[in-house]
């Protein structure tokens, strides 16, 4: 996962599949690589991990990843249909995919936590944050491993995080 970031954190076009030629990729481009976008990445960094080890309650991830918002919360609407029949087939697999793993990842952390997961009610909540997300102008919304794990490593005890 951190090497699919290289690209972004030097702000220069890394290519290759494996570790040594991304590597290879980003050493030809060495000249070209942004300073001030790895400065501000590896304060990030250091921000997530001294945060975790002072400050241990507070989410440095969070804090480190979201800054400000501005704005406004967006205004309910129905999603345009014209696309409708193109698009069902892809979303039942979407959502076969996000369910599956959605309930995976919950089992595994329950089991982990030592406390039950109810799969029915997994399917309502992911069905009703989809049908919010849908209405407000969002995109599908799943749970994500990386992000339960990330979560747990920071030290959140609650169902509620992960």
């Amino acid at each position: 996962m951190a090497l699919g970031q290289l690209g972004k954190v030097t702000h220069v076009r890394v290519t290759g599949d494996a570790l040594w030629s991304k590597f290879a990729s980003l050493g030809r481009q060495v000249g070209d690589i942004e300073l001030a976008a790895v400065a501000i990445a590896a304060g990030t960094i250091a921000l997530v991990l001294l945060t975790k080890r002072f400050w241990p309650r507070i989410p440095g991830a969070l804090v480190a990843v979201v800054g400000t918002l501005h704005g406004s919360l967006p205004r309910p609407e129905l999603p345009p249909f014209s696309d409708l029949g193109a698009l069902l087939v892809p979303a039942l697999g979407i959502l076969l995919v996000s369910y599956t793993d959605n309930v995976l990842t919950a089992r595994a952390f329950a089991t982990r936590g030592g406390y039950e997961i109810d799969a029915n009610q997994e399917f309502l909540a992911l069905g009703a944050c989809n049908t919010g997300s849908a209405l407000s102008q969002g995109f599908p919304v799943s749970s994500s491993t990386s992000r339960t794990a990330l979560g747990d490593a920071a030290g959140s005890r609650r169902q509620l995080t992960r």
